[in-house]
């Protein structure tokens, strides 16, 4: 299933790696458990309340993302995190319930594990770190405050 997702980044000693758009001390998450620092485009999710493998229908757990066409919304509102991804989602994937009333961009999904397909950046900014990943790494461009992203459509 194909999808779109956003995320913040993280400076390491190596570079830029992705990391997991929430602020880690409202979650009361590790900062460690949203670094997605490993080279290649998958990402897999980790459960941080029982160990059990992402995502399950009662924990929060997951990769979250936006199945199908990019939405409309997510580009006119603008984004919450500053990279955009095109990803494949692998392995189970689940609506959110949770999240679903107040997601103003469609109904989010988890899944197990993501595969990057290509990331859209800030201009003049981690591009070089975000390599890591093996895809495509294209900057947006910023235009009277409003974000645009070169080669995309949105439903």
């Amino acid at each position: 299933m194909n999808g779109w997702r956003v995320f913040a980044t993280a400076q390491l000693p190596d570079g830029a790696v992705l990391a997991a758009p929430v602020i880690h001390k409202l979650y009361r998450l590790p900062s460690s458990s949203l670094l997605f620092d490993s080279a290649g485009p998958y990402l897999d999710a980790r459960c941080t309340n029982t160990g059990h493998v992402p995502p399950e229908p009662d924990c929060e757990c997951g990769l979250y993302f936006w199945a199908g066409p990019l939405p409309i919304n997510l580009l006119r509102e603008g984004l919450h995190a500053p990279v955009l991804a095109e990803v494949e989602a692998r392995g189970r994937i689940l609506d959110d319930p949770i999240i679903k009333e107040r997601e103003p961009f469609g109904v989010p999904q988890r899944a197990g594990e993501l595969r990057l397909r290509h990331l859209w950046t800030p201009p003049n900014t981690c591009a070089p770190g975000l390599r890591r990943y093996g895809v495509p790494v294209t900057p947006w461009r910023l235009v009277g405050g409003r974000a645009y992203f070169d080669g995309l459509e949105a439903a």
